[in-house]
């Protein structure tokens, strides 16, 4: 069997130092999305129907990351001061 040596693969999914090698926002996304529907009728889904949610739900965590972000700048962008008289 292939193990990539940039990402190890472990036997063991509850092992702490696996864990943090976690991405979180990848982790927030697969518990996202998981929660909403019942355990069993996620996994009745097709393992490409998961991913799908997955990824979508990874870009809406980018944009609403990247909004939060920008909207402080756009306030500032807004202000009189930065304005031209």
């Amino acid at each position: 069997m292939y193990q990539s040596a940039r990402f190890p693969v472990t036997d063991v999914p509850r092992d702490e130092t696996a864990r943090d090698r976690r991405d979180p926002v990848v982790v927030q996304a697969i518990a996202a999305v998981a929660a909403r529907q019942p355990m069993e009728d996620w996994w009745a889904l097709a393992p490409g129907v998961r991913t799908q949610a997955i990824y979508d739900e990874i870009r809406r965590l980018d944009w609403a990351w990247l909004r939060a972000a920008v909207a402080p700048v756009q306030e500032d962008a807004d202000s009189p001061r930065y304005q031209m008289a």
